[in-house]
């Protein structure tokens, strides 16, 4: 198994050091890109150990990983906005009726 080597199991043990700081840091800021630095530590000591060297450093490595969190966050945001809003001009003005007619039923049922 790929974890019974001792260089093996200093990449585990670094990763779950990893984990436990960015459970500090919060995952929510993972997802924003805050990473802990311990990811770096982990990824470094995994190019030693396995002798996969990049051509990214670590720090080239986390500005990857970073920028894949913002491309991600964003397309979701995109897809979120899609579907609340529609798309096409058709798809937006049913989703504007619809919340205005809410609102004015609302106002209905809860006359002052």
């Amino acid at each position: 198994k790929w974890q019974t080597s001792q260089g093996n199991r200093s990449v585990v043990a670094a990763v779950q050091r990893a984990i436990v700081a960015q459970h500090a840091l919060g995952w929510d800021r993972f997802l924003s890109g805050i990473i802990s630095t311990k990811w770096g530590v982990a990824q470094r000591l995994y190019q030693e150990i396995s002798g996969d060297y990049p051509k990214r450093g670590p720090r080239t490595w986390a500005e990857g990983i970073i920028k894949s969190l913002w491309d991600f966050n964003h397309d979701v945001w995109l897809y979120r906005n899609a579907i609340k809003h529609g798309v096409t001009q058709e798809e937006q003005s049913r989703a504007r009726r619809a919340r205005v007619v809410a609102l004015v039923n609302d106002r209905y049922l809860h006359r002052p």
